[in-house]
This record gives structure tokens, sequence and C-alpha cells, in this order.
């Protein structure tokens, strides 16, 4: 087997822990099978060091790397060609996770540096930058790479047709969305969910909306005495939300947990009765990206309650899995207390596990994954 390099951006909480994304789903699914690999991940705000991991007796030494102010995009492609080259030898497959790193692999490419490229594509939106001309460079690259790459991972329907009008050739775009591994997540036990402990996990900013979600907890309280709500997460709208939950009493019903690592989120999850993601599609890449937090509702058997912003809502109506509401003030409540009705929860909790079996990650990774091996 090929060694692989993995090219991602992500969000670093300390010099040596960062947020899991869609790349590591990937390094998971790479390191339980023994896949000698080696991870780059660059900071995706441009501020902190590069780190580079290795799996695997490879020639690469794992490192920091601090790029020089104001030129990180060039700095980065520096890095992930240097990574290439260690391993000209054994012409690794390479894995670009956005428009620039996969250029890299075109690059190394070109080189005979790497064998084969694959551009998995997280997320997307036609007004990257606000600057129009930086703007077209970066759709122009994205377009690029996709036409040269040899696979073209997309997390949405939407991305594949995004591909699809780019003229990327049909047989080269797979679906591999944002959904965990069952593996990572493990048997679910009845025994151990709180119904009534509601989550709710991203950043705590204007995307999504806390305000109607605090107004149906004050307001379901009074039916179920135990209910509280979890908030996973931090942002610039932190300080404004705890004030709102202080005014109105509820600090001893919703707790703020901060910014969590990926496995105790997990475990929160296994043990809490239902999701919430209230997206309120101020941004593009909501209708274009694939929910994560909602793929982790599911796979640890959450009912969820999301708007009819995402993609990802298909799937929970699909099968049945939770409840889909309009960004109305008048409309969580109801669709929350549907759910914690006694009658209806585990008919929900079961639809829920039975959507993530069909779109577990392991088995969506698979199917391109074996036409690169």
């Amino acid at each position: 087997m090929r060694p692989i390099v993995l090219a991602t951006h992500s969000v670093f909480t300390s010099p040596t822990t960062d947020t899991h994304g869609p790349a590591h789903s990937v390094a998971e699914y790479l390191s339980f099978h023994k896949i000698p690999y080696v991870f780059v991940k660059h900071p995706i705000v441009g501020i902190g060091a590069t780190r580079i991991e290795r799996y695997g007796s490879l020639p690469v030494t794992p490192t920091q790397f601090w790029p020089f102010f104001g030129i990180h995009s060039f700095a980065e492609l520096v890095t992930n060609m240097r990574v290439c080259f260690a391993l000209r030898s054994e012409k690794p497959i390479y894995i670009g996770v956005d428009p620039l790193n996969a250029l890299s692999g075109v690059l190394g490419k070109y080189l005979r540096w790497v064998s084969t490229i694959v551009y998995y594509t997280p997320d997307y939106t036609t007004q990257r930058f606000k600057n129009a001309l930086v703007n077209y460079v970066y759709h122009a690259i994205d377009r690029f790479v996709a036409l040269r790459a040899d696979q073209v991972w997309c997390v949405s329907q939407a991305i594949m047709q995004i591909r699809k009008q780019q003229s990327v050739r049909l047989g080269n775009i797979y679906h591999v969305p944002n959904s965990p591994s069952l593996r990572v997540t493990g048997h679910i036990r009845d025994d151990t969910k709180h119904p009534q402990q509601l989550v709710m996990v991203g950043n705590i900013v204007p995307t999504m909306d806390y305000t109607f979600m605090i107004d149906a907890v004050d307001h379901l309280r009074r039916t179920y005495p135990k209910l509280r709500l979890e908030i996973v997460g931090e942002g610039a709208y932190m300080n404004a939300l705890r004030q709102q939950v202080a005014h109105r009493k509820l600090t001893q019903t919703i707790h703020f947990l901060g910014q969590l690592s990926h496995t105790d989120v997990i475990n929160l999850l296994k043990t809490s009765g239902v999701g919430i993601a209230l997206y309120t599609g101020m941004h593009e890449t909501n209708y274009f990206g694939d929910s994560m937090k909602i793929r982790e509702y599911l796979a640890c058997g959450l009912p969820v309650v999301t708007t009819d912003v995402v993609e990802t809502a298909r799937v929970v109506d699909t099968y049945h899995a939770g409840e889909i509401i309009k960004i109305r003030k008048d409309t969580l409540y109801p669709a929350l207390k549907k759910i914690l009705d006694t009658k209806n929860y585990n008919r929900y909790v079961k639809n829920a596990l039975r959507a993530a079996k069909v779109f577990d990650f392991d088995t969506m990774i698979a199917v391109p994954f074996r036409k690169l091996v």
C-alpha cells in the first residue's frame, strides 16, 4: 500500500490540539487500517504553526513550521511540496482538503513525486473572499484542481452538483459526507441515555440561533422539571448568551461546557437525549455543506431538531430521525415536545441509528478508497 499525504487546514485550540474535521476522520480510518500516512495541518486563520504528524515508518520528521507573516498560503504550499519530495521514492497518494492544499498535489503529480491526487471538498461558497480578484483566483484554483484530480470527494450532494457543472468526470466524483465512523462512536446503550438532556454543539456565533432555543427551554422546563441543555463550544456570542440565560434565571437548566475534545463530545452525545442544530442560513456555506454535528447526533442515537437550511436536514427528514423546523420562534417548542413524548422517543432513536448506519464513514469512504489502492 502506498503511503498517504493528507493535507488540511485546522482550527487549533492550543499549540498541540485542534478541532475535529473531515480530514481527521480520514486519518482515523487510515490509522485503523494501519496505512502509513503523513498528516499536515495548517492553521485555518493563518495564525500559529503548521504541524506535521507521521503514522508509520516514513522519511518525514514530525515537526512544527512557523510561516513568515503575510505569505502563509505560499509557505503552506512549499511545506506540502517538501513532504511530497521527501516521499517521492514511494509515490504517495495525496489527499488535499480545500483548493490550496489540493494544488500542491497537482504540482506534486506533475513533478512525478505523487501517484494519485484526491481533492476533498469540505465546504463551498460562491463568495469565499470579499475582494473580487482574490475570490476569482480562489475559484479558478478550485476548478483547476477539480478537473485534474483523480478523485473528487464531496461532503454534500450540492457540491457534487457544482463539480458536474464544472465538467468534472462523473466517475471521479464521490459522496463522502461528514459522518463519523460507527467504530468510533461505539455501541449506544439505552440505559445510559438521559432523554431530557438536550445538547447543542458548535461555535456560539450568529449563524446559529440561540435566542428562541432559550425561550423553548424556559417553556419546556415547566413540563419536564429534569430538563437541561448542555451547550458545547465558544465564540463571539458567548458573553451575550450567558447574560440572557442569567436574566431568565436559567443557569441551573442551561450549562456552558466550553470547548471539549472530540472524544469528550462523543461521550456527551452518547448519554444525551436530543441534538439541536438551529442554522440561520446567514452564510451560503450552510446550503452547500454537510452538518458534522447533525451526523454525530445521529450516530450517537440522538433525535435531531434542526432548521430546513442544511442539506443534512433531508437525511433527518427521510429517516424520520427528528423534526425539521422553520426559523421561527413558535416552531422549536412543539418539535421538542413531540420528540420528548415517551410514545415517540424510542422510535426517533432507532431511526437516528438507522440513518447513521447507512452513512457510516467507513462505508462511504471505502467505495472510492478501494479504487485508490
